[in-house]
């Protein structure tokens, strides 16, 4: 979704852009001030599709459900999580799960 360049980029890749620059700037604030930042980025990619949740990240057709945590709110448990640490992993995840689309 939106590989493009420029503004026609999809709203995905843009909000994970600015994820990937909040964690450099935090970062580098982090190393001024003497103390180190950690930070784990996990991706998941679904599709509803009449009524039906898909895991675009998996081959698996297993029966996704949401569930509401009382804490982190709505959650789908077994989707797939993938650690990222770069734009281009969040791309190439994005162009995976696309593939897999119904619609």
């Amino acid at each position: 979704p939106g590989s493009g360049s420029g503004e026609e980029r999809g709203v995905l890749p843009r909000a994970c852009e600015e994820v990937f620059e909040q964690i450099a700037r935090r970062r580098s604030e982090a190393e001024e001030s003497g103390r180190a930042l950690q930070v784990t980025v996990l991706v998941s990619y679904l599709e509803i599709y009449q009524e039906k949740i898909h895991d675009l990240l998996s081959a698996s057709n297993a029966d996704l459900q949401v569930r509401i945590h009382p804490v982190l709110g709505p959650h789908v448990p077994s989707l797939t999580e993938s650690p990222v640490s770069s734009m281009n992993q969040v791309q190439e995840l994005l162009d995976f799960g696309s593939k897999n689309r119904i619609v």
